[in-house]
């Protein structure tokens, strides 16, 4: 449910977020690593991967609060 919920979180990020975003997350490179490969500068690769995170936590926010209940708190 969570994996679903963050592919299309994901899919629905700006094109540049997303790969910055991924980059740092899934392939662990630097700012700078990242600005050199996508012709910004590192404020500018820091700033997307931030937009990136603030849409995700957004769109994960309804999932995750699900994820995280206790059992008393989905009976009631």
């Amino acid at each position: 449910m969570l994996a679903s919920a963050l592919d299309q979180a994901l899919l629905r990020l700006v094109d540049e977020e997303r790969e910055a975003f991924l980059m740092r997350e899934v392939g662990g490179l630097g700012y700078r690593e990242i600005a050199e490969a996508t012709g910004v500068t590192p404020d500018g690769a820091r700033m997307r991967i931030y937009r990136a995170r603030l849409a995700l936590r957004e769109a994960l926010a309804p999932s995750q609060a699900a994820v995280t209940r206790t059992p008393k708190e989905v009976s009631k």
